[in-house]
């Protein structure tokens, strides 16, 4: 089976580069902070997040088939554990 887009919100993205870029062999093709002035909309991540002023990282990685694996990590609304 074969995934075209997954995304996950991790707590730690240093670790979880450790595993997905250097331990799966993964690549990284997009690195940014979010939101900015030409990808995202601070009002619709607020929308998204319900709360005022959200932050976060966003990686893309790649694998050879060109299945992508998008990562969040949150600077607010903190991400919490489940």
């Amino acid at each position: 089976m074969r995934l075209g887009h997954v995304c996950i919100i991790v707590k730690d993205m240093r670790r979880s580069l450790e595993f997905y870029r250097d331990a799966m062999g993964l690549q990284v093709i997009i690195d940014d902070l979010l939101p900015n002035d030409e990808m995202f909309l601070t009002r619709d991540l607020e929308t998204c997040t319900l709360e005022p002023g959200g932050r976060f990282r966003n990686l893309v990685l790649i694998d050879d088939e060109g299945s992508s694996l998008e990562l969040h990590e949150w600077f607010y609304p903190v991400t919490k554990e489940s």
